[in-house]
């Protein structure tokens, strides 16, 4: 087909339909006129609907024919009476987003001539007037379909779109307002456009009578900050020439994040939602690399880690008693052992200690045992003994239990070749493992060496049997946790715990004493395995007969059960079809006495203690604490109810607030000084925020690709809290970390004392059919890049050692 002088268009680039059809091209100078005077007369009676090409067809003619002329390179005509609608008939709002749009509607020239259309297609519009001295802004389409510079200027709409329309010329007005207010105010921010702030009082100025000034402009600025930004730099571009242009482009008030994707998408930069990264190698550290090469090396990127500052270096300071005596201890081969008695138990002499040769061995100490295959282990004594016979004579052949140590290569993470040098020859892992209930028995002979191992340490002195160890194990789960008190001791004493330990009842009493107090609220099970919350009034020790030991309880029935315990309640009508709470108590003048011993007997044989609980009064006009928030998680309750027995009534608590809340005051985190958080995978921060809701963490820097996961995260956050967002792969960040870039409020070494890591998706996962895919594999190694982070960011260059960061156990 040849275009012999006119124009070819496919109509499926206006998305209505597949086929071809020949548009007779129109200039100002050329005009093709294709209907007569008695068409034109009949269809302007009916109202015939025309294609655009028709139209201006007609105008152009009838410009011609009147002989007006015009230096513009545009035509511009009004539109009135029209819809916009999408290309399934279905009426839309003027918008961003959308790619191309259709119009129908009565088109205006210069001289009133009317033509009305049908099915016009555009993508773009733009906003004029919108000068301070102007009322309000006007709205131009711009059609470059078939013509080059085709402008409507939009008036009234049809009666079924003046609502759509509406909502878009508010969105208009807002862009107007916006750029007046940051062309007076030259440091203005998102932060005056709260309610109340420096907005409101210049929309005061401007526009005294209209009722919406006092309005809260930041959700609609957040709402339409991509229409707010594509308007007012599409106004720079055309006056790139003015002063003003270039400075309203550079305001500061675009430093907020909401317009960080707006930025990119008007810049043609590339999007933060882009998905480079499912093709970047993550970047990680010699160490990590070493690590998780087997796995996941060709998605991995080694940078040397920069050598430790100053400051990170005062961590090292090693803290030796000075009141022992830490020589070489190899304990020579002797005829003779010389015990310190105990006690007898289960057909067995219990021993204190133990002396081989000139070295005195407690239980509790650590030492090097010779096995059958010549290798040393090292395992902590749990007991010395000898075994009973029938008429409770002891053998002569002293043996010991013990808990084994583990080396980092006889964990887990031995699984992973290529690790040998990752791991301090000095680092031991504290288990649970013993041999007490297995057939093998260990004699005293087998004992190679004493150790000193030092507890809760990250260093010892570079010597021969001096080791540390500050992580347990638990061998049968393979995991990992930091070690505490209660691995290495039973409670508060210093019995030494052995791997097979279960709690006596003595145990559990002991510990209960220890941890609970008065006005503590505890959860008692039931025996329909329900939880009872109860708040310890006062409570009685026994120190002569621990069982006899009394408590006195206030019961604080949940809401799900108090209308099935007491049928006969009667709700008050201020209380009755009130919402209930999951974790909403009620207060009530019920006391009991229980016996302590005789509690903890009737409870489930593996519970060590009663598990604890907070309970608050809670003023329901007021808003919820973060903490009341989860429905209970981490045991909190409250109640702002109370049950009257006298008369069985159920009524709100109405006054003495303040005397309530003293008494059942609001809970407090026991930490003095917030973990700073660095949470990399953001998201939206349901991770980071119920960290922070625990108050163990405060969420310092946020990353995350995706720009609106982190705005929701921006805007769910503390403003009054200082905050850095970055809307950034964790590759780059990381990389400029290591290679000692400046990044703007990134952490310093020391200053993180949180990684967060979340949340898993899908790509984490090994339960699903593509687990050993490429894909899969990649999103599994993003685990590298926390571990990648931790020695560059965790660590505080503060902290100064005591004596009780570092303690050696060599006797008990």
């Amino acid at each position: 087909m040849q275009n012999d002088g006119r124009t070819l268009l496919k109509l499926n680039d206006l998305q209505k339909q597949q086929v071809e059809v020949i548009v007779p091209f129109v200039s100002r100078v050329h005009v093709l006129d294709s209907c007569n005077e008695k068409d034109n007369a009949s269809r302007k009676k009916r109202r015939i609907p025309l294609p655009e090409s028709i139209a201006l067809n007609e105008f152009a003619a009838e410009e011609a024919f009147q002989s007006i002329q015009s230096d513009q390179d545009y035509l511009e005509y009004e539109l009135h009476d029209f819809i916009v609608y999408d290309k399934n008939d279905k009426l839309i709002e003027l918008s961003e987003n959308f790619g191309t749009a259709y119009f129908k509607g009565e088109i205006r020239n210069a001289v009133g001539t009317k033509k009305f259309v049908v099915d016009v297609p555009f993508r773009n519009y733009a906003l004029g007037d919108l000068e301070i001295d102007q009322t309000e802004p006007v709205i131009w389409i711009e059609n470059t379909f078939i013509y080059n510079k085709v402008y409507y200027k939009i008036g009234k709409p049809h009666t079924s779109y003046e609502g759509l329309f509406a909502k878009f010329k508010w969105r208009a007005l807002l862009v107007k307002i916006i750029l007046n207010f940051i062309e007076k105010y030259p440091d203005a921010t998102l932060t005056d456009t709260s309610f109340g702030g420096r907005l409101n009082q210049f929309l005061a100025d401007i526009y005294p009578d209209k009722d919406w000034i006092n309005c809260y402009f930041r959700p609609h600025i957040i709402a339409n900050a991509r229409l707010i930004l594509w308007q007012i730099h599409g106004l720079r571009n055309e006056d790139s020439d003015e002063e003003d242009g270039s400075n309203i482009d550079s305001h500061i008030f675009w430093d907020d994040p909401i317009f960080f994707k707006a930025k990119a998408v008007i810049m043609n930069e590339q999007s933060p939602l882009s998905n480079a990264w499912q093709t970047e190698d993550t970047v990680v550290t010699r160490l990590v690399y070493k690590f998780f090469k087997p796995i996941f090396g060709k998605h991995l990127k080694c940078i040397e880690q920069p050598e430790p500052n100053e400051n990170a270096s005062k961590i090292c300071v090693v803290v030796v008693d000075q009141k022992r005596n830490y020589g070489q201890r190899r304990i020579p081969t002797v005829d003779e052992c010389v015990l310190t008695r105990c006690m007898k138990d289960k057909g067995r002499q219990l021993y204190k200690d133990l002396t081989m040769g000139d070295t005195v061995i407690n239980v509790g100490d650590c030492v090097q045992l010779l096995l059958e295959d010549n290798t040393l282990a090292t395992a902590r004594v749990t007991s010395i003994y000898r075994l009973l016979d029938e008429n409770d004579q002891a053998y002569q052949e002293p043996l010991i239990t013990v808990n084994w140590l583990y080396q980092g290569q006889e964990t887990v993470l031995g699984s992973i070749y290529d690790v040998s040098d990752s791991f301090s020859k000095q680092e031991l892992w504290y288990s649970h493992h013993c041999e007490c209930e297995s057939e093998y028995i260990y004699p005293v002979t087998v004992i190679y060496a004493k150790v000193n191992v030092s507890f809760f340490s990250s260093s010892v002195p570079d010597s021969s049997y001096y080791y540390y160890c500050k992580t347990f194990y638990d061998h049968r789960r393979a995991t990992f946790e930091d070690l505490r008190h209660e691995h290495l001791y039973i409670s508060s004493s210093c019995k030494v715990r052995c791997g097979c330990y279960k709690p006596s009842l003595q145990d559990r009493y002991e510990a209960f004493i220890q941890k609970k107090k008065v006005k503590d609220a505890i959860l008692i099970p039931e025996e329909d395995d329900t939880y009872v919350l109860y708040e310890i009034t006062s409570l009685t020790i026994c120190k002569d007969n621990w069982q006899s030991s009394t408590m006195t309880l206030r019961k604080f029935p949940l809401h799900s059960s108090f209308f099935k315990e007491q049928a006969s309640n009667k709700p008050n009508p201020i209380v009755k079809g009130k919402r209930w709470f999951a974790n909403e108590a009620v207060y009530t003048e019920e006391l009991l006495e229980r016996n302590v011993a005789q509690t903890l007997e009737t409870m489930f044989s593996a519970t060590e203690v009663i598990d604890g609980a907070y309970i608050q009064f809670w003023r329901p006009d007021t808003p919820m604490p973060n903490n009341l928030a989860h429905n209970g998680a981490g045991h909190h309750f409250f109640f702002n109810k109370m049950y009257r027995a006298s008369n069985e009534l159920l009524e709100p608590i109405a006054s003495n607030y303040e005397l309530w809340a003293r008494k059942y005051p609001p809970w407090k985190s026991k930490r003095s000084k917030k973990l700073a958080a660095l949470d990399l995978f953001c998201g939206s921060g349901n991770f980071g925020h119920g960290l922070e809701d625990s108050g163990i963490a405060e969420c310092r820097w946020s990353v995350d690709v995706d720009y609106h996961a982190l705005l929701t995260y921006r805007y769910n956050h503390d403003q009054n809290k200082k905050h850095a967002y970055y809307n950034k792969s964790v590759n780059t960040l990381l990389e400029d970390s290591l290679n000692g870039k400046h990044v703007e409020d990134w952490p310093k070494p020391g200053e993180v004392g949180l990684i967060l890591a979340g949340n898993p998706c899908q790509g984490f996962s090994r339960m699903n059919q593509f687990c050993n895919e490429d894909n899969s594999v990649r999103k599994r190694q993003f685990v590298c890049k926390s571990d990648a982070a931790s020695p560059i960011h965790l660590g505080s260059s503060t902290w100064k050692p005591t004596s009780k960061d570092a303690t050696y156990v060599s006797c008990v």
